[in-house]
């Protein structure tokens, strides 16, 4: 295939994260992993993680090597030492704020996402294990597909703005706070992505975000049901 423009990347990344949206919507509705914690029972929550990987990573990538897109240079390390910095510096503030968020009802309500009574450490390895698969896959659509793509062919403003735009949609089915939380925060990473040239930072901030706030949530969690 020809090279095609950046935009029909754009296009297909956000056609396959409506079609991981939809594919999960179907798969409880439909009854396929009824139980009684609904859509936060193992087996969907990983089926719904192990999906995005192929809907937002694997698609995604070969769409973009048969249309001769340049995507390789979103994981280059040449700017190693700034990527680390950048995203040690985004870390930090995002484990303050899981501490602070972490316990509370309304993120609780969410989080962990696997909402079993019983937790050992098999399982806390592969909800993490599951969450970095599902992040790295995330981003890459996110930062790379919707950010980067676009940068290569727009300005700065322009690409944060559409970016930001479909990141805080993307948000809305969680709830308001989510959705509002995720406009700085969608800025910060593609901000991030943009300084240091690559997605390292998005992805590591990211899934350090999610790990601190799941292992936070599940602490309280079985604090509580000890009590």
């Amino acid at each position: 295939m020809q090279t095609l423009a950046p935009e029909t990347g754009f296009l297909f990344a956000g056609i396959c994260y409506i079609g991981w949206w939809v594919l999960c919507g179907k798969v409880i509705s439909n009854g396929w992993f009824s139980t009684r914690a609904g859509k936060g029972s193992l087996r969907f929550v990983l089926f719904k993680r192990s999906l995005a990987v192929l809907l937002f990573f694997l698609l995604p990538w070969l769409f973009l090597h048969f249309t001769h897109q340049n995507f390789l240079d979103w994981f280059s390390l040449r700017n190693a030492h700034n990527t680390a910095i950048v995203s040690v510096a985004l870390s930090i503030p995002l484990i303050i704020i899981s501490l602070i968020t972490g316990r509370r009802p309304e993120n609780l309500q969410l989080y962990p996402e696997i909402r079993m009574e019983q937790w050992n450490g098999k399982l806390v390895l592969l909800s993490a294990l599951s969450w970095i698969a599902y992040l790295f896959a995330y981003e890459f659509l996110f930062r790379g597909c919707m950010f980067f793509l676009l940068l290569s062919k727009y300005n700065l403003p322009l690409a944060l703005t559409v970016n930001l735009v479909v990141y805080s949609f993307a948000h809305f089915p969680k709830n308001l706070r989510e959705t509002m939380a995720s406009i700085p925060f969608g800025a910060v990473l593609c901000w991030a992505c943009s300084f240091t040239g690559n997605i390292w930072p998005a992805v590591i901030a990211h899934i350090v975000l999610a790990l601190s706030n799941e292992w936070i949530a599940l602490h309280a969690v079985t604090k509580h049901q000890q009590l």
